[in-house]
C-alpha cells in the first residue's frame, strides 16, 4: 500500500530541498517512518488513477492506446488486492515488529513477486498486448531490484526466476499483440509515467519533482498489420523503480500537483480514489 503525507507532516529529505528532484526521491521519502493510524492507499486503487490518467492522454498524439492498454493500465497493480484490500474494504497495513507500517516499498520478495505474477496474469487475461506491457513492467522492476539492493541468495534466485521467465513469456506475447516491439515499448513509457504521477498524487510529497520519461510520439500509432517479432526488443527503462537508478534525460518538471488537506494523525484507514479522497470506516 501507498501512505500519504499529511499536510503538516515535514518530508525527511536531508538536504531540504531548493529546487525539482527525482519523483522516484520524493514518493520514497514519504513511505518512510509510517504507523498503521496513517492515511494510505490500496495499490489497485492508485493503479486505477494511473488508468484514469492515460485515458486523458491526447488521442491526436498517442493513437495507439487502445482500450486494451488502456485497461492494462489501470489494472497493472490488481495483484495487490490480496494484500491490500479495495478503497471500499481496505486491510490492515503489514507492520514490522518495530511496529512501522510497512508500505510497498518495503515489501518483502516473497510478497511482491507473487503480487507482480497475479498482476499479469490479470493483464494476459485482457489481452496479449496488455499482458505485455504489464509483464515488461515488473521485469524492469525486478531488474532495479537485483541492481539497488542486497538480498539474500534465496530471493535473488527467487527474482532472477522470475525475470527469466517473464522474458520468455513476452516473447510469446508479442507475436499476438498486433503492436511491433518499439510501440510496445513505449505503451511501457506510457504505463510507467502514469505509475509514477499516480503515486506522486497519492503520496503527496509537496515538492517541486521531475519525471523522466523519454515519449516518442512517432511511434505511439496505431497498430501494426504487421505483428512483433517473436524476440522482444529492449525496453526503455526511464527510472520506473521505488529502488532507484539513474534515469534517462528528456526530463518535464512539475510542481506540486495535490494539496494535502488531511492529517496524518487520523485514526482511521483512508484511501485515494480517481475522483476524490474518501474515509472508510
Amino acid at each position: 500500500m501507498i501512505f500519504r503525507r499529511g499536510t503538516d507532516e515535514p518530508l525527511p529529505l536531508t538536504p531540504p530541498v531548493d529546487r525539482p528532484i527525482p519523483a522516484w526521491d520524493a514518493i520514497a521519502a514519504t513511505q518512510q517512518n509510517r504507523t498503521p493510524s496513517d492515511w494510505f492507499i490500496p495499490q489497485s486503487d492508485h493503479a486505477h488513477i494511473s488508468g484514469a490518467l492515460a485515458a486523458a492522454f491526447d488521442r491526436e498524439l498517442f493513437p495507439g492506446l487502445t482500450p486494451e492498454i488502456l485497461e492494462a493500465i489501470r489494472l497493472h497493480d490488481e495483484g495487490w488486492v490480496p494484500c491490500d484490500g479495495v478503497a471500499e474494504s481496505p486491510r490492515s497495513p503489514a507492520v514490522a515488529d518495530s511496529g512501522r507500517a510497512l508500505s510497498f516499498f518495503q515489501m518483502a520478495p516473497a510478497v511482491f513477486l507473487r503480487a507482480w505474477q497475479r498482476s499479469i496474469d490479470s493483464a494476459i487475461a485482457i489481452g496479449p498486448a496488455a499482458g505485455h506491457i504489464v509483464s515488461s513492467h515488473f521485469r524492469l522492476l525486478a531488474g532495479h531490484r537485483l541492481r539497488s539492493s542486497a538480498d539474500t541468495s534465496e530471493d535473488t534466485h527467487a527474482i532472477e526466476s522470475f525475470s527469466a521467465f517473464e522474458l520468455l513469456r513476452e516473447a510469446s506475447l508479442a507475436p499476438a499483440s498486433g503492436f511491433t516491439s518499439e510501440q510496445l515499448s513505449r505503451f511501457l513509457t506510457v504505463l510507467q509515467f502514469c505509475d509514477v504521477l499516480s503515486l506522486y498524487l497519492c503520496s503527496n510529497p509537496g515538492v517541486p519533482v521531475v519525471f523522466t520519461h523519454n515519449f516518442d510520439r512517432g511511434l505511439l500509432s496505431a497498430p501494426n498489420p504487421a505483428p512483433a517479432s517473436s524476440t522482444s526488443a529492449p525496453v526503455s527503462s526511464p527510472n520506473p523503480s521505488p529502488w532507484p537508478s539513474p534515469a534517462s534525460a528528456f526530463p518535464a518538471t512539475s510542481t506540486t500537483l495535490v494539496p494535502n488537506t488531511f492529517s496524518s494523525t487520523e485514526p482511521a484507514c483512508h484511501s485515494v480514489t480517481s475522483s476524490c479522497i474518501t474515509e472508510v470506516p
